[in-house]
């Protein structure tokens, strides 16, 4: 499986500055900075990210699954009406899925 960055699409950029003119462009850029060191489980995943997200960009979100070192047992927080789930939210514009994942961590437990 190859892997493929948007560094030599500068118009993917440049469309979501045009879609996205506030503050989610830096969001944007961090989560597609992060994709060459993230794993994908089959081919196609950043021709959905362009073919979707592009065309209807939506907040950045991000859930952290912490497992015991013998991968017995996982974290869960309860919310409040979609019942346990890992920790989780809402990345802000200005940080990557991994500062959003941290704090949410911290957060939540």
């Amino acid at each position: 499986m190859g892997s493929r960055t948007f560094e030599s699409r500068p118009d993917v950029v440049e469309e979501l500055h045009v879609l996205s003119p506030n503050s989610s462009l830096r969001g944007a850029k961090s989560a597609i900075a992060e994709i060459p060191r993230t794993h994908f489980s089959g081919e196609g995943t950043l021709e959905w990210f362009e073919s979707v997200w592009i065309i209807d960009p939506q907040p950045l979100a991000t859930d952290v699954w912490v497992f015991s070192p013998s991968f017995d047992l996982v974290l869960l927080v309860e919310h409040r009406w979609r019942g346990l789930l890992p920790p989780g939210g809402k990345v802000e514009p200005e940080k990557t899925s991994f500062e959003g994942a941290r704090r949410e961590l911290i957060e939540e437990t």
